[in-house]
């Protein structure tokens, strides 16, 4: 039997498990297809900028913010299928961060691990499953709950207990809000130079190997 000693470590998903940011900002494109260049550049530009909000915060926002029109929830609902379809088939081929495999293994043999990610939870829990990694983890939660949410949930009333692994700051933010200690890690982030300018807040890794000699 295992011993595990009392620290958790929570995985956000795209850019720390999966090398996939890339992939997401193109599906998005390939979603949007029907809209002008100008209006899919904007909403790329307000996604790059708010990794680790889901995808159903999102698309509301394209059209309440970037098209000025009503919400169109039936329309939304469409957007959100088409882009889930399209992210479940490109996953089934999308690389892992390096040494990402070998890291999750090690690890699960010591601490629980968990996934807190702003992408679809359903989603993640097919993806792992398939994937073959899905026994590593003890939880994999993602949207619609809020990322703070999904870090509350695992953390309960032992923040001090976890720490959180991400590359984004709305993930250090989510961290912040719930007490969790975070670790960035900006090497495949959409805003790496943002991530690099919080180091002085937090710690931050070039791959997600760095973990074994830490925890």
């Amino acid at each position: 039997m295992r011993e595990h000693n009392e620290m958790g470590v929570i995985f956000d998903c795209d850019g720390v498990i999966f090398d996939s940011n890339r992939m997401k900002n193109d599906i998005f494109s390939q979603t949007l297809s029907d809209y002008s260049s100008d209006q899919v550049e904007r909403f790329l530009e307000y996604h790059k900028s708010n990794g680790g909000i889901s995808r159903y915060v999102k698309f509301r926002y394209f059209f309440s913010d970037i098209i000025g029109s009503p919400i169109d929830d039936d329309l939304v609902n469409q957007l959100i299928g088409d882009y889930s379809e399209l992210c479940y088939k490109a996953y089934q081929a999308a690389p892992f961060t390096k040494g990402a495999l070998e890291t999750i293994e090690k690890l699960s043999a010591k601490h629980d691990l968990f996934v807190a990610s702003g992408s679809d939870e359903q989603e993640l829990n097919r993806v792992f499953k398939d994937r073959g990694i899905a026994t590593a983890f003890k939880k994999i939660l993602g949207s619609p709950r809020p990322k703070a949410e999904c870090l509350k949930l695992i953390v309960g009333d032992r923040p001090q207990n976890f720490v959180f692994v991400g590359d984004s700051t709305k993930d250090f933010e989510a961290a912040a809000e719930v007490g969790v200690r975070c670790v960035l890690m900006p090497t495949y982030s959409d805003q790496p130079e943002s991530v690099e300018k919080l180091g002085g807040s937090c710690e931050i890794i070039r791959s997600i190997e760095e973990l074994l000699d830490r925890y």
